[in-house]
């Protein structure tokens, strides 16, 4: 890759080659007395200024921002606001609308040219020019040469620009009862009489128009490029021509009509936009880079009868209000629309006064070296744009050395990524012809705003989350409920978003917040327990942080073995939580509820419902407190209370003996009194049961009484009749016997 052009611009660049911008243009005279200085770019007002004029005028200083001289085209003043030697009785017109143009010398720092153009109810309407030397007459100055002739009859219309060449100077003037344009060369020889001649657009005479038509601004583009012309009256438009600054040559117009009573026009700095102001109370922008000319037409203002236009030092354009005691200005030409921001009012003129004019200069002056830039959002480039197109090369150094090579540009729309937030000097160098001009912005590069509103969380019910994006002043916060703090108090659950604002760039974050459940601790309802029961108390919560329980344990269960209250904290994530529940225990029942005697003839009926048990089972499956028992013996049953079981014994006595047997009994196997058994047994503990035959042969022996007609040797006994005899033991322990017969029979 081949860097030496790069390099010879850089070298030019840290060279004392580069001069500072000139300020021929940065003391304007005009008016009732009416003066500004834009040295320092806000214009502050001139005092003392000697010259009363209601239109035309034109003023310049030194390329430092001294003021030489200024003129209404009648008279000339120095800078001590006198008289110059021989200033008087210029060719200019007190109501001309263009009446003077100072045109300096190429090469000369003391010699001026003073073009005028008389007033259009003026019978001769004639250009002329004056010659000025500035240091003459010991530095008062002195008109060396006065009112040279050069054509008639003309307009109120003049202006300059500078050749192509970057050091000869065009004059241009429209002539009346014509459709012609005279352009005059100023070299360093002088005004060269012989013009280029253009024959182009409208004729304009009083056969036409009005002798008013006469009366309207003339400016040249500050590149060079194009020429407006106003022509005032009810019928009044503006002819925009295209302009040659190598040959003078005019042509190619477009008619702007239906603009009554046109008086001034300019040019942003760019050359793209045109102004064109009436009296009638409009402003007007047209776009020249647009297909329709025409159709571009926007009306900026209706506030105002404004008439001369004037682009200033500081890229803006100035707005002579009709008889008023202050300007106006348009602070942003190069914005299209409402966005040019016109403001009235704008500089006072501590109580002097304007009539129709301001001062013109020779409009290539304010081609110098500027430009404009759009910062993108945040992370996005900065969009510069050169507002000059007069010149060979240019070269950008947007003052953030970090970034290498790509700190410097030598394209007229240069984009640059700044390498981190802060603030920049950023320079843009014009070469053209020998020399140059630099131009100088500081720029802001904000930092991202991080509208992080953290992740998506939960909240307490009575709690309260507070947002808090990055904050910086100078940022402009929204948020989702319309408000526009810094922060925001959250309570409820919710999608929440914040966009934050800085210049036209924002960023956002949405946060979704919802809320946290509050668990129930329950231990459950107060518990009867039954004798030797123990209960095991759950108090586990997923989200508990810890337990406390009455006796200090920490554990989410707890086993209660006795009567008592019980009682446990639980610590969770919004709050703390608690519960209480009392045990108590079922009394212990004896284990007998009674002793009874079983009479030796009777049965026993036994009531046990003074137990008040919800439930009995007896032993044998009886589910009544209330039962008749033959036998004496142990019994027990189960006796239910809630949800309680109770075991109790009853135990009943007999002093009798008592054996009843059947005196037939039938063992044929039909399932019918097939067992010889006791019909009643009362008293008898242990015995022995022996059955003999009517001989007296022991046929059967047991223990329990219980024959079922098989004798001892497995056979079937026989019918017939049979004895039998029991040896046993009574409850008291005596020995005694029993005996009887009985029928078998099969």
């Amino acid at each position: 890759m081949n860097n030496t052009p790069f390099l010879i611009l850089l070298l030019l660049f840290c060279s004392p080659f580069l001069a500072t911008a000139q300020k021929e243009t940065n003391n304007w005279i005009f008016g009732i007395n009416a003066g500004l200085n834009f040295n320092n770019n806000i214009p502050a007002p001139i005092p003392n200024s000697a010259m009363n004029t209601g239109e035309g005028c034109s003023s310049i200083s030194d390329k430092h921002g001294n003021l030489i001289l200024y003129t209404d085209g009648l008279q000339v003043w120095n800078a001590s606001h006198h008289l110059i030697i021989n200033g008087s009785n210029l060719k200019g017109g007190h109501s001309s609308t263009q009446s003077a143009l100072i045109v300096p010398q190429p090469d000369s720092d003391s010699i001026f040219y003073i073009f005028t153009v008389e007033e259009a109810i003026n019978s001769n309407m004639s250009l002329h020019y004056s010659v000025v030397n500035s240091k003459a007459s010991g530095g008062i100055g002195e008109v060396v040469q006065k009112n040279v002739f050069l054509t008639n009859p003309v307009c109120e219309k003049l202006t300059a620009v500078e050749h192509y060449n970057g050091r000869d100077i065009w004059v241009i003037v429209r002539l009346w009862d014509s459709n012609e344009y005279h352009t005059y060369l100023v070299t360093e020889n002088g005004v060269d009489p012989i013009p280029v001649v253009n024959s182009t657009g409208r004729w304009i005479n009083s056969l036409n128009m009005t002798i008013f038509a006469a009366v309207g601004s003339m400016k040249i583009s500050p590149d060079g490029k194009y020429l407006a012309t106003a022509y005032f009256g009810d019928t009044g438009y503006v002819a925009l021509h295209q302009f040659n600054d190598v040959t003078g040559d005019i042509n190619n117009p477009i008619f702007l009509d239906s603009l009554p009573n046109s008086y001034g026009v300019e040019f942003s700095l760019s050359s793209r936009y045109l102004y064109v102001s009436n009296t009638s109370n409009s402003l007007h922008q047209f776009d020249i880079t647009a297909n329709d000319i025409k159709a571009s037409d926007t009306i900026i203002d209706s506030r105002k009868r404004l008439a001369a236009l004037q682009m200033a030092r500081n890229g803006k354009i100035y707005a002579c209000i009709v008889n008023g005691d202050s300007i106006a200005v348009i602070n942003y030409p190069e914005g299209r629309g409402d966005s040019a921001q016109l403001i009235v009012n704008a500089v006072y003129l501590e109580g002097n006064t304007t009539i129709y004019g301001l001062p013109a200069f020779v409009q290539s002056v304010f081609a110098f070296p500027n430009f404009t830039y759009k910062i993108g959002c945040f992370y996005d480039s900065v969009q510069f744009t050169a507002i000059t197109t007069r010149y060979d090369s240019i070269l950008w150094d947007f003052g953030d050395p970090s970034s290498g090579a790509a700190n410097y540009s030598t394209k007229p729309y240069p984009a640059h990524k700044y390498t981190q937030a802060g603030i920049y000097n950023v320079k843009f160098i014009s070469f053209r012809k020998g020399s140059s001009d630099t131009a100088l912005q500081t720029i802001e590069i904000a930092s991202i705003p991080q509208a992080y509103l953290g992740k998506d969380t939960t909240l307490c019910p009575s709690d309260t989350l507070w947002l808090k994006p990055e904050y910086k002043k100078g940022w402009r916060y929204l948020w989702s409920d319309q408000s526009t703090d810094s922060v925001l108090a959250v309570f409820n659950p919710g999608s929440y978003w914040v966009r934050i604002y800085s210049d036209s760039c924002s960023v956002s974050d949405t946060i979704d917040v919802g809320e946290i459940a509050i668990p129930q601790i329950d231990l459950g309802k107060d518990t009867l327990l039954c004798p030797g029961e123990s209960l095991l108390i759950d108090a586990h919560l997923p989200t508990a942080q810890s337990y406390l329980w009455q006796n200090g344990s920490d554990k989410p269960y707890l086993e209660v073995t006795g009567e008592g209250e019980y009682w446990v904290i639980v610590t969770e994530e919004c709050e703390n939580l608690s519960d209480t529940i009392y045990v108590t225990y079922a009394p212990e029942d004896s284990t007998t509820l009674s002793t009874y005697s079983l009479d030796c003839a009777e049965s026993l009926n036994v009531d046990i419902s003074n137990q008040n048990g919800d439930s009995y089972l007896w032993q044998d499956g009886f589910g009544s407190p209330l039962r008749e028992i033959n036998e004496a013996g142990v019994y027990w049953v189960t006796i239910a209370k809630a949800h309680c079981l109770y075991y109790a014994n009853i135990i009943v006595n007999s002093h009798c003996t008592v054996l009843e047997l059947p005196n037939v009994f039938t063992p044929n196997g039909d399932g019918i009194n097939d067992l010889l058994k006791p019909l009643k047994k009362m008293g008898i503990n242990r015995l022995d049961f022996s059955v003999y035959n009517r001989w007296g042969k022991l046929v059967h022996r047991d223990n329990t009484v219980n024959w079922d007609g098989l004798t001892n040797t497995g056979e079937q006994a026989v019918e017939g009749v049979y004895y039998w005899m029991i040896n046993f033991t009574g409850e008291q322990n005596q020995s005694k016997s029993l005996k009887g017969n009985f029928t078998l029979l099969r």
